[in-house]
This record gives structure tokens, sequence and C-alpha cells, in this order.
């Protein structure tokens, strides 16, 4: 207690004694505000002044006391009066240092947490057993458009709505079993509703914990948009690499059917037909006279010869030679001229604007199958008399364009058959170009013709 006219101590008791670790004689005719650090003096002088002047108790609180070690102390100023007449200041002190410390080590702690939250990646979001939110970090800001003020106290199931949120909307249908729920320490997948309605899929790990007997929420949600693209990209590419598998078996085993049928009726039959012919030479030799044997070895010849272009032409189909001697330019020239030759009354113009060298071996085959598949399907189905082949090199990109003014069609149609397994011919173009790194593209509409482009952006580069 101190006296009336200043703040000297008049009286002290035996536990302010204990709190300060001093003996009266260091307290007592001494002034009270020398008992307080500087940064708490102007405080608690403060809090005296007030109570003087107003007559009324004044609570202080976490003031720091100068002593040779760390104390932190509150209570009251209480002006004291006798006999209706102001008689000091009656000053009461309780030792709060270890409340205080911690009080600013969770203090520390949270901002900390906070830190933390706050850089996060993942949408970090606190709720309390009734669902109310009661923290909300920036992600949680990005992922779904509500800032923290719009938030904070609103209930959960605003920005996950219970019809879509699996089996987290029982967390908080019973509280008191919520603690052991157990969607509790698992990571799931669910949905969300952004600010604007949408709807998204999330991933949400949830955690519980206790503060005497509340229990709160947190979870840590992360926007999988992005994943569950390109999962499903992923499962189309299975998907398409199974059906390509498929219809590679299938075209190889195809190309070995059509190649017996040539082997067996076309060069077996020549090959018959000169054995025939070799036989009968030998049997009538004796009986002919030698000016009679020059017919039929003539026609012989012609039947090996028939043979040769035979075998000939089945090698250009497996693999032209001219494309090993002479390169790709010349291979493609000499298609295109046997090409019209052969399917009259079909012009084909011709626009070369690369050479040999700027083109990767690998691609040259790409280049040549593209060609001779395309003009395939223009004499099949466009009804066509004009066709355009166009191949250039700029920069290091190869580009290959085959039009014709033919009837068209409906490209999406065409897609939906090569869903289905069929249309081996388009299908077998777009996964040459693809499979050597280059971009496939067909266009076409009714009536007005149709272009099949093949792109090697960086053709050198690859190489």
């Amino acid at each position: 207690m101190t006296d009336e006219c200043a703040s000297c101590s008049g009286h002290i008791n035996k536990g302010f004694l204990r709190i300060m670790d001093m003996l009266p004689e260091d307290i007592i005719g001494r002034d009270i505000m020398r008992f307080f650090c500087t940064d708490s003096l102007n405080l608690f002088h403060d809090y005296y002044r007030e109570a003087l002047v107003t007559g009324n108790p004044v609570r202080f609180d976490s003031l720091h006391a100068a002593t040779a070690f760390t104390i932190f102390l509150s209570g009251w100023c209480i002006p004291r009066y006798v006999d209706g007449a102001f008689n000091g200041i009656i000053c009461t002190f309780t030792d709060i240092s270890e409340q205080y410390t911690t009080k600013v080590k969770l203090s520390e702690s949270e901002t900390r947490f906070r830190s933390i939250a706050e850089t996060a990646t993942d949408g970090i979001i606190t709720v309390n057993k009734s669902g109310e939110i009661i923290f909300w970090n920036r992600a949680a800001t990005f992922i779904f458009g509500y800032t923290g003020h719009e938030v904070l106290g609103k209930n959960i199931f605003c920005i996950m709505p219970e019809n879509i949120m699996n089996d987290h909307g029982k967390i908080f249908a019973a509280p008191e079993k919520s603690y052991t729920n157990d969607a509790i320490g698992r990571t799931v997948e669910g949905r969300a509703k952004r600010k604007n309605g949408t709807i998204f899929p999330i991933e949400i790990s949830l955690a519980s914990w206790k503060i005497v007997s509340d229990i709160y929420f947190t979870a840590i949600i992360r926007d999988i948009t992005h994943r569950k693209h390109i999962e499903k990209s992923l499962q189309h590419s299975e998907q398409e690499l199974k059906n390509l598998s498929s219809r590679l078996l299938n075209a190889h085993e195809q190309e070995r059917k059509r190649l017996a049928y040539e082997l067996h009726d076309g060069l077996g039959q020549i090959l018959s037909a000169a054995k025939i012919g070799v036989k009968t030479m030998l049997d009538g030799k004796k009986k002919q006279k030698v000016s009679d044997r020059k017919p039929s070895a003539d026609n012989l010849l012609a039947v090996i010869q028939s043979a040769i272009d035979e075998v000939r032409r089945i090698s250009r189909d497996l693999r032209p030679s001219i494309l090993d001697d002479l390169g790709i330019i010349a291979a493609i020239n000499s298609f295109c001229i046997d090409f019209e030759r052969v399917n009259s009354p079909i012009t084909v113009s011709r626009a070369i604007e690369a050479r040999d060298e700027d083109i990767p071996e690998q691609i040259k085959i790409v280049l040549y199958r593209i060609t001779q598949e395309a003009c395939t399907n223009i004499v099949r189905h466009s009804h066509a008399d004009r066709v355009t082949v166009k191949l250039s090199s700029v920069s290091g990109a190869i580009q290959l364009s085959i039009h014709d003014n033919g009837t068209g069609f409906d490209v999406q149609a065409i897609q939906a058959i090569k869903e289905s397994g069929r249309g081996l011919g388009l299908s077998s173009m777009k996964e040459r170009v693809e499979f050597s790194g280059g971009v496939f593209t067909l266009t076409s509409l009714p009536e007005q013709g149709t272009t099949v482009q093949a792109l090697w952006p960086q053709a050198r580069t690859a190489t």
C-alpha cells in the first residue's frame, strides 16, 4: 500500500516480499515505480494515476518487474478511503511469469503455424465441432475464390455441400463421435464448390485435435483438377495404345495375307507358266526343228521377265529401292509420276521446297508412306481430278501437305469410325507421324476437298 501523497510504499505483505525476493527495508519508504522495468514503468504509472484521479479500481496485466530474474506481474490499483477520506492506493500483485511465458510461446507457435500455413500451396482450413470456419489460408482463397473475411465464422458446407462431400458430411453430424471417425487421418478424394458455383475435384486430408473438451478439425485440401485431366489423358492414351496394338497386329496379318496372295496368284502363276514352258521345250526338243524353238524361247523369256517385274513391284511396295538409291525427293517425284500415269485423268502438282540432306533418315520413309496412303485414299474415296503434293523445309521444320479437290467428308464421322476400330488408313498415317515425333492434321469439308498435313517442328534437332 502506498501513502496518500506520493507513490511511496507504506506497507507490504510477505507475499510481495517472496515474489520480489527482497527484504522489507528494500521496499518500505521507496517509490513503488522503481520496482518496474523501463518498458513497464510508464504503463504502471498511467494505471496508478488513473486510480488516483478517478477513485476507481484499475487492473493491470503482464508488467515486467525490475528484479534480478524475469518476473511478470498482474494486479489492481485500488484507491483506499478511511472515514470517507482518501488514504492511499492499495496495489495487489500476482506473479504470472509462468503463464506469461506460456502465452508468449503459444503466440510464437501460432505465428510460426500461420507463417507455414500462409505459404503452403495446399489449402488449409480449420473448423470447430459445429463446422464453423475459424482459419482459412491464402491457398484456400486461391482454390475456392473466397477471402478469409468472407468465410470465417461461416459453415464449412457453404463451400463443400453435403450432397457432394462423400463420407465427410457425417463428421459433423455427430460431434461426439467425430474424433474417432474413420475419415480422420485418411486422404480421400471428394468434390468442392468454388465461389463462382463450379464443382471441382479435390484431395482432402482431415486431422482432429482437442483443446480441453473442444474438438477442432483441420483439413488440408488440394485442387486435383489438373491431375484428373492428366489421368483421363493417360487412360485415353492407354486405350489408344491398346487399339493401336490391335490394329498393328491386324495390319501385319493383313500384310502377310496380301503378300501371300501376290506371291501365289502373281509370281506363283508366272513361275508355274515358266515351268510348263520349260517342260514343253524339253519334251519337244527332239521333235522340233531348231527354227521352231525360237518362238517358244521368246515366250518363255517374256514369262520370266514378267516374273522379274512382279518381284520388283512387290519389292517396291515393301521398300522402294529408289528411296535408298536416289533419296526421298526423287522417290516422291517418281511416285507422283507413276500415280498420275496409272490413275488418269487425275493430275498431280508437285511443290518440292526441300533437300534430301534437310530430312532425317527416319522421317524419309514416313513421308513416302504418308504420300502413298493419302493418294490411295484419294483414288478410293475422293473422286478428285487434281492433287497437290507439297514438301517444304523451313528453319529445321519439315512439312508435307497433300490436298485434293474431291468430295470431302465429315471429319468427326470419320473419327467415330476410327474409334470403333476401323479406318486403319487414317489411323496408320496419324500414328506413323506421331511416333516419329510429328504432328498430324486432317481437314476436310463436304464438297470442299481434303488436306492431309504432317509437320515435324524440330526435325533436324530431333536427329
